[in-house]
């Protein structure tokens, strides 16, 4: 019995012990802390690089395959090639929506993002995208400069031009129009054939009448006005039209044209551009182009436009614009077309035989009703 008593006073005092040491155990970072946190902090980052390097150790020990010099070539050898370049763009459906840093810059839009791991695989071929459109559109604007130097060393020409244009709220009828041109000095003959104001003449020549168009309206309006002389990019000539009679003809629509791809260029907002199948305007051949924009933030005036080049004298012989659809308009195909036209011109019929003559261009050609 005094055995047994012995041992349970010795074992209490040792659970007690015990005890005792474990609460000083768990007191004792608590005490460092408040003493000294640093030391609490040095050990904590101790505990964590013994761990990290408990595991670098393990991985370190596992056996790694060994590669040759043979193999990598294998591996070089065996990677995809990459993808050809092609001559047109990305069309606008297959577009990601990410832009490329300089446009997105331009624009104040969100770049192409990626970690640097990323980078080998996505930003690449987002900008061969861009680079190819970019492509496209200065190759676009440079065979229309050399069609401007091509066609304008023609003395001139006749052809016969229809158009269609959103003049205030409403798109005009399709009007027929007969027009000579001289290119140096510059000199345009109108005459309405078909549509609003048909028997309608205008002239214009650089130097002559002042700097103003000579204007004889058609039907019975004609018959009881006499000609009259306009500022020829003033209100009243403007009215009817939305280029000056200043800008006419072939070259003055290769210009519009020009001027838009550089403004592209150098703004760095740029359409999806994109090369069509080969089109017939008037029997001539013409490599057709589209142009479309993402969104009406990017270009307030044009959502689209189709742009026929001729083949041989690299100028625009049909071009066909088209505006963004009204709030709540929701159209598609040909019906969106039909009610975002903003310009349509054609040029067909062009005689450049070098016929042409100063008497073309005066308003005492008994053809012409001005000296009436």
């Amino acid at each position: 019995m005094a055995t047994l008593n012995t041992y349970w006073k010795s074992s209490t005092k040792r659970r007690w012990l015990t005890g005792f040491a474990g609460l000083a155990a768990c007191l004792a970072p608590v005490v460092c802390l408040l003493l000294d946190p640093t030391v609490a902090l040095r050990v904590v980052e101790w505990g964590l690089s013994h761990k990290r390097s408990s595991v670098h150790a393990e991985a370190a020990a596992e056996p790694q395959p060994v590669r040759t010099a043979d193999a990598s070539l294998s591996d070089a050898v065996s990677a995809p090639a990459p993808a050809p370049r092609e001559q047109t763009a990305t069309p606008p459906s297959s577009n990601t929506g990410a832009l490329h840093p300089a446009i997105a810059a331009s624009i104040a839009a969100p770049a192409l993002s990626g970690r640097a791991g990323d980078a080998g695989v996505q930003t690449p071929v987002a900008a061969r995208v861009d680079e190819r459109n970019v492509e496209l559109l200065s190759h676009v604007c440079e065979i229309l400069k050399s069609g401007r130097e091509r066609f304008g060393q023609i003395p001139s020409y006749s052809a016969t031009f229809l158009k269609r244009e959103l003049i205030g709220s409403e798109v005009t009828e399709p009007t027929t129009i007969e027009i000579k041109v001289r290119h140096q000095p510059f000199a345009v003959y109108l005459k309405w054939i078909e549509g609003h104001g048909a028997g309608k003449e205008v002239l214009y020549a650089d130097g002559e009448n002042d700097g103003n168009m000579l204007v004889r309206l058609g039907g019975v309006k004609g018959r009881l006005i006499p000609t009259l002389k306009l500022d020829a990019t003033g209100p009243l000539a403007m009215n009817e039209s939305r280029h000056p009679v200043t800008k006419a003809g072939i070259l003055g629509l290769t210009e519009s044209l020009i001027a838009h791809r550089e403004m592209e260029l150098r703004t760095q907002v740029y359409a999806h551009a994109r090369l069509e199948p080969d089109a017939l305007v008037d029997g001539r051949v013409c490599a057709v182009y589209f142009f479309e924009f993402d969104d009406k933030d990017r270009s307030p005036d044009y959502r689209k436009s189709i742009q026929y080049i001729d083949r041989t004298w690299n100028v625009a012989l049909q071009v066909e614009n088209y505006g963004w659809p009204e709030p709540g308009q929701h159209l598609e195909g040909a019906a969106l077309d039909e009610a975002t036209l903003i310009e349509y011109y054609k040029y067909s019929n062009i005689v450049a035989d070098g016929r042409l003559n100063d008497d073309d261009f005066s308003p005492s050609n008994p053809e012409y009703r001005f000296h009436r």
